[in-house]
């Protein structure tokens, strides 16, 4: 690190080695960078195409591709736990349209890819009881997390939405599609970050807890959590080490911030300590 002529100018001795000192810290704190995640172009599965195409869905499958596009991209965003590649910054790692694990070496600053399969979709329009059509859509996606550095997978998880997750609308309609993309993207984007950055208590003073997930998470007020003692261990099967969650208390949330939230414990918790883990019961 190269030290400015004029901060040294002005001082000599011990103050001179402080102010080097601050410097060095100064730097080595903005030298803290997030995660970088990738986020690979959504695609449904060459059977699901094919089938859509048969049933003259394909604009409605378009339609829901695009939607998750962009919502993903936002929705990982909004986390505020990362700093966000999208497909179109991923040439090195897309090629003829092909996700290929191995080259993610070749982008050095890349910790994890995302990538998303549509494996199911449906789309009715069903006649409702006052004579207009209420939407049926039905939505399932794969989504797995690749991590840079060994090229294998970290997580992998369905997800489905039903058309009881969804509101209904008339004939002309789409809006239940949009929905269907954004509580897609809103649930893939918690997995992700709870996975990679599982909420954690980062300070606790008398029974009141700060939390490292924001309001681009799943977390309200009111919200009852779990909070565990974490233990690692090493699973004799495959040598992995493996984290065992205890739990030790529930915390009860009171507020929610753009990047931290505060809760107040239930009962007792004297084992609750900063570095635990939080889950939903």
């Amino acid at each position: 690190m190269i030290i400015p002529r004029p901060v040294l100018k002005h001082v000599t001795g011990i103050s001179a080695a402080a102010a080097i000192l601050a410097l060095v810290v100064s730097a080595g704190a903005q030298e803290v960078k997030k995660k970088t995640l990738a986020i690979c172009e959504i695609s449904p599965t060459p059977a699901i195409a094919e089938r859509v195409l048969a049933d003259k869905k394909k604009n409605e499958l378009d339609r829901v591709v695009q939607a998750l596009d962009g919502q993903l991209i936002d929705r990982m965003a909004n986390t505020r736990k990362f700093s966000i590649l999208a497909h179109s910054d991923l040439p090195a790692i897309i090629k003829g349209g092909t996700f290929s694990p191995s080259s993610m070496k070749s982008l050095p600053n890349l910790d994890y890819v995302l990538v998303a399969t549509i494996d199911d979709f449906a789309d009715s329009l069903d006649p409702a009881e006052n004579g207009l059509s209420f939407r049926n859509t039905r939505l399932s996606v794969v989504a797995k997390i690749y991590a840079s550095t060994s090229s294998a997978v970290l997580e992998t998880a369905n997800f489905q939405l039903l058309p009881s997750d969804l509101p209904t609308g008339g004939v002309l309609d789409d809006r239940a599609l949009v929905q269907a993309a954004r509580k897609m993207s809103d649930r893939i984007a918690n997995r992700v970050t709870c996975v990679i950055y599982p909420p954690k208590v980062i300070d606790l003073t008398d029974k009141q807890v700060t939390i490292t997930w924001g309001d681009g998470l799943f977390i309200a007020k009111g919200d009852e959590w779990e909070v565990c003692a974490v233990k690692e261990k090493m699973n004799p099967d495959t040598g992995d080490v493996v984290r065992i969650l205890r739990p030790v208390g529930k915390v009860r949330i009171s507020r929610v911030d753009p990047t931290t939230s505060t809760g107040e414990i239930v009962g007792e918790g004297p084992e609750i300590k900063e570095g635990c883990i939080l889950r939903k019961p």
